[in-house]
């Protein structure tokens, strides 16, 4: 996240489906880090452990997005 040039805070996670071994993988973060204008959150179903699929995702609607 460090690439975006604004400070900003993350937290991943990953949740078992009832049961299953298949996980969701989620991220969320908010930004910037001192007064947070921006919360995000992603969320992929069946995505594996929380940075392989959801972090990518922010990232990529983080580089088209301008902070006010």
């Amino acid at each position: 996240m460090n690439a975006l040039g604004v400070a900003s805070a993350g937290k991943t996670g990953t949740a078992q489906i009832g049961g299953t071994e298949a996980t969701h993988s989620w991220y969320t973060t908010f930004l910037p880090y001192d007064e947070p204008t921006l919360v995000l959150t992603v969320l992929v179903e069946e995505g594996g452990e929380g940075t392989e699929a959801a972090l990518p995702i922010v990232k990529r609607v983080l580089t088209q997005y301008t902070l006010p």
